[in-house]
């Protein structure tokens, strides 16, 4: 155990982290709203290939890309915060 006066992570092994989570998130954001258009529309996966082109879906496309933007951004961001504080203290 580090004691209170020491880091005990880099700020390299910090950024590190916050990069991997992010990777991390933003496959996750890329593949979680699939099934979500899926159940949105009622339709196979196919159909849902074909909603990504059509105008007329312009909402629907919209809800994945806030599932992608919170998985890919702001979701690291918070599960970086501990360690964040940590780096950070003096």
């Amino acid at each position: 155990m580090t004691a209170v006066s020491e880091k005990g992570i880099s700020y390299t092994g910090g950024f590190f982290m916050l990069i991997a989570l992010a990777v991390g998130g933003m496959i996750l954001g890329g593949l979680l709203p699939i099934p979500i258009m899926m159940a949105m529309s009622g339709n196979s996966l196919t159909s849902v290939t074909e909603m990504m082109g059509n105008p007329a879906y312009y909402r629907e496309m919209q809800v994945p890309q806030g599932v992608s933007a919170v998985f890919g951004f702001l979701l690291p961001t918070f599960a970086n915060e501990p360690q964040a504080i940590r780096i950070n203290r003096f």
